[in-house]
Order: C-alpha cells, then sequence, then structure tokens
C-alpha cells in the first residue's frame, strides 16, 4: 500500500480512532496490574497524538453496541476467530477516555464507520481533518493520515485509497475473519493490481478473480466482502458492487 508523504499541514480536525488506544493501554498495562498503570498508558497516548498533531478540534470515537456486518457474514462469521479474552482494563479505560476527552459511542457500526464519516464531511467542507488510528482499513480513505505508535503522519491520494480497498478485496482481513479471495495473499495481490493504472481496471481485475473463486455465486460473494470492509462515508450507507 503506497502512501505519500508531504509537508504537515495545520491539522484543524483530529477524528480519533479509541479502539485501538483502549485495547493497547489495557493490554500494555497487563491484568495483574492496578487499573492506574491502563489510564496512565491511555493518557500518554492520547497526550501524544495532542502534541504531535495540536489540532484546532478534535473528535474521539469508540465502539458501541452492535455491528451491522454481524449480520452481513455469511462466508465466514464475522470476528469469529476472536476467542482471546480482552484485557481485565479494557472497560475502564474505555470510560476513561470518555469522561476526561469527551469519546463518543457509536452503536450499530464500527468506530472505523464514525471516522471514515466525518473524514469525508470534513473533505466535502474543505477543513483539514486528520484521521488517527493505526488500523490500515481506514487508508481506503484519501487525505492525511496519522499512525500514533510510529508517530508519522501521511498523506494517502485518491487511487492509492482506492487501491488500498480493494487490495483488502482480494486478500481479506484475517483480524475481522474476512476470506477475501482464497489463495490470494499479499504478493499475487500486490501483482494483480500492479497492472490496474485506475479503479475500474481494479474493479475488473478483481471482479474475474472472484468469478474464478466462486463461481456463480461470485457477486453475492463480492458484495458481501464490500460490505464487510468497505467504511461507510454516510450514515446508513449501504455498499453496492459496482459491476
Amino acid at each position: 500500500m503506497d502512501e505519500t508523504d508531504f509537508q504537515e499541514p495545520q491539522i484543524e480536525l483530529a477524528i480519533i480512532d479509541c479502539d485501538s488506544i483502549c485495547y493497547r493501554a489495557a493490554a500494555g498495562a497487563g491484568d495483574d496490574s492496578p487499573v492506574e498503570h491502563a489510564l496512565h498508558n491511555a493518557k500518554g497516548m492520547i497526550d501524544k497524538i495532542f502534541d504531535f498533531l495540536d489540532p484546532e478540534t478534535y473528535t474521539i470515537y469508540l465502539g458501541g453496541e452492535g455491528n451491522f456486518r454481524f449480520d452481513v457474514a455469511t462466508i465466514r462469521p464475522y470476528k469469529g476467530n476472536r476467542n482471546q479474552p480482552k484485557p481485565v482494563h479494557l472497560q475502564a479505560v474505555r470510560e476513561y477516555i470518555a469522561n476526561n476527552w469527551g469519546a463518543e459511542f457509536v452503536d450499530g457500526i464500527e468506530a472505523d464507520d464514525a471516522c471514515a464519516t466525518e473524514h469525508t464531511k470534513a473533505l466535502t467542507d474543505n477543513i483539514i481533518s486528520c484521521i488517527v488510528s493505526i488500523d490500515k482499513d481506514l487508508q481506503q480513505l484519501y487525505g492525511w493520515h496519522f499512525n500514533f505508535v510510529k508517530e508519522r503522519l501521511f498523506w494517502v491520494d485518491e487511487l492509492t485509497a482506492k487501491r488500498n480497498f480493494w487490495y483488502q478485496m482480494l486478500v481479506g482481513d484475517t483480524s475481522d475473519n474476512i476470506q477475501g479471495v482464497k489463495d490470494i495473499g499479499p504478493k499475487k495481490a500486490t501483482r494483480i493490481l500492479d497492472m490496474c493504472p485506475d479503479e475500474m481496471s481494479m474493479i475488473e481485475a478483481v471482479r474475474k478473480e472472484y468469478q474464478k473463486c466462486y463461481g456463480d455465486s461470485w457477486l453475492e460473494s463480492m458484495t458481501e466482502n464490500g460490505r464487510l470492509l468497505h467504511l461507510r462515508r454516510f450514515e446508513g450507507e449501504v455498499w453496492q458492487c459496482p459491476i
């Protein structure tokens, strides 16, 4: 996934995907440690983001109750491979961030979707926004991104953002138990997309792989994976296969 660096701008709006921050803060403290250690970790990460970006304003999103993707998934259970217990202090960290930084809990979708929707609106309104996350899923959105672990601010252009999505459609997402196209891994997906100069050729190339893998059910399978992988640009959006 290509990323292009530019001169750093003045960020007007930082849009923070906080689920990964909470998990890292709680897991990093360890289950046997006092809860204060986990809260300290969370504060350190939030402070680092603000110190680096110095945004004029910010929003923080946390996943709430439910997720429409559980009903969409039929090829494999969505996130059905997550069997490990959650860190003991995870909920305490979530409440701490909500109480101290005004994080918003979103129901029925993921925090990623809320970030994508707000970022899309900001771009439309010519607001210089930056998505703060370590989740590569969000790189299907063009614009500014900040990886708070690597402390790296970078720009994703429109064509690269589209390519990132179609790359996911080929390889799937092991962390969320999304299959993609069987037997296509990162190297093969990269070779396929390297032959595509624009999004229409990407769509055609991905369609051919789904037809080979899924046969007569290729459209249903491609639509399902698209709805699992696509981040909503506006409230209630339902992804449609562009073929």
